[in-house]
């Protein structure tokens, strides 16, 4: 499998391993996006390749036995739900933030075009916040959290 990864804004260890050790013996893996020039994370195009990333990897499959297996069939689930990163689709969010037309607060974030609340203190690190310590000024890091069943898939152990 060929890394696609870092493209132009953002560097993390290589998907390939990270995502084979969390399977095979954690059941859980958490990824650090940094910018390269370990910059402020809070720019449109570092949430652009944060979403490419975070598909890129829900759509990873690995073989076990002659049978194909995917993210959503690997995936800790919710109902029918495998667990989201919602701090991907805060783009809007950041689109005004860095254009200075709006703030994200810390540690929870409200957004009104889906009018969700995101938990940014669940997935930014080395935030810098604003003199009322309610708003960030930038952050350096963006955690992306993967949950994996225990057990993998009801027929993985039998092949």
């Amino acid at each position: 499998m060929k890394c696609i990864y870092p493209k132009n804004a953002i560097t993390t260890t290589p998907k390939e391993q990270m995502f084979t050790t969390a399977l095979f013996s954690t059941h859980y893996f958490r990824m650090i996006v940094k910018t390269k020039d370990e910059s402020n994370v809070l720019k449109p195009i570092v949430w652009k390749e944060l979403k490419e990333l975070d598909s890129f990897i829900q759509n990873i499959t690995i073989s076990s036995g002659g049978q194909q297996y995917g993210y959503k069939e690997l995936c800790s689930k919710w109902g029918d739900d495998c667990y989201q990163n919602d701090i991907v689709q805060i783009d809007t969010l950041v689109d005004n933030f860095d254009a200075g037309k709006s703030k994200i607060s810390y540690p929870a974030a409200f957004n009104p075009t889906t009018f969700e609340v995101h938990f940014t203190g669940f997935y930014l690190n080395g935030v810098e916040l604003d003199k009322d310590q309610f708003n960030l000024k930038s952050a350096k890091t963006i955690l992306l959290h993967y949950f994996l069943v225990s057990d993998g898939p009801p027929d993985m152990d039998k092949k």
